[in-house]
């Protein structure tokens, strides 16, 4: 049996570091988790077979392996087929339906916990008094909220409870893979940074009625969107752009209309100061 826990230990740390080398390179989060699922599935397979080929494993000894060396593997291939799921389902849209789902996918890990608080206690504390119902094969089947599924498909390498095991593990690893998730949606980027910024560059110091009249003579020139755009719209990009409030276009415009001398004053004033720049006497 102790060349059974050290070649495991061996084998353990080689996926381990299989895995950190997986992430570290520049790939899909998708096709990460593809090659390190493969990696476990393999590692698994070893594995079973140093299992099989141990001679007089004792009950101490099964219970250890099935409670500790197992579900170290088994968790790893449970956690990144969940990583898997998340981002192969990640929706699009807003930052807002990206939270709602990582908060989704956060609540049913927390229901886990807590529709499996009895199993999930009892390992958390290594406690032991029920270790050769939970760790032996072999075992009858008595409680209907465990996962049969790897037991039935392969009995002589499972009991009833090492798959629940690896879920804890996995699930409690997950919880802070989420938040991280969650914390790069709510972390704003360089790129919302320096848009932000730039935005704060410009600050309008005209009159607001110069800003709606250059506004408008570009609306009627079908400058934006080959005219396909509202006033509304421009009006609401000017004022982030500017950083000012120009929601009362419509009454400004009104007054530039009713004026009675120069109702172009200020594309006039501007077309003035260009024509100087152009004939260089600035």
């Amino acid at each position: 049996m102790q060349a059974l826990l050290s070649l495991s230990e061996e084998l353990y740390a080689s996926l381990i570091n299989q895995i950190e080398l997986l992430k570290s390179q520049p790939l899909p989060e998708l096709k990460k988790c593809e090659r390190i699922i493969q990696l476990v599935h393999d590692s698994l397979r070893s594995l079973r077979q140093l299992f099989q080929s141990t001679r007089k494993i004792t009950k101490q000894d099964e219970i250890h392996f099935f409670k500790v060396i197992k579900p170290r593997f088994l968790s790893e291939l449970i956690l990144h087929i969940k990583i898997f799921r998340l981002h192969s389902r990640w929706p699009l849209g807003s930052k807002k339906v990206q939270l709602a789902y990582l908060e989704q996918e956060l609540e049913q890990i927390y229901q886990f916990f807590q529709h499996n608080d009895d199993f999930c206690c009892y390992y958390r504390s290594e406690s032991t008094i029920r270790d050769h119902e939970y760790f032996l094969r072999d075992q009858q089947f008595t409680d209907h909220s465990i996962d049969l599924l790897f037991a039935v498909n392969d009995p002589a390498f499972n009991t009833l409870y090492d798959t629940q095991a690896a879920i804890f593990l996995a699930n409690t690893a997950y919880i802070p893979y989420l938040e991280k998730q969650i914390e790069l949606l709510q972390t704003p980027t360089r790129e919302t940074c320096e848009s932000s910024q730039t935005e704060q560059l410009l600050q309008w110091t005209g009159s607001k009625a110069a800003l709606v009249e250059f506004m408008y003579g570009f609306h009627y020139m079908r400058v934006f969107n080959g005219g396909h755009v509202d006033l509304k719209t421009i009006a609401t990009v000017f004022g982030k752009i500017f950083n000012i409030d120009i929601s009362s276009y419509p009454d400004i415009f009104q007054h530039i209309k009713m004026r009675k001398m120069e109702p172009t004053k200020s594309v006039d004033a501007m077309r003035i100061c260009l024509l100087q720049n152009l004939s260089g006497s600035e």
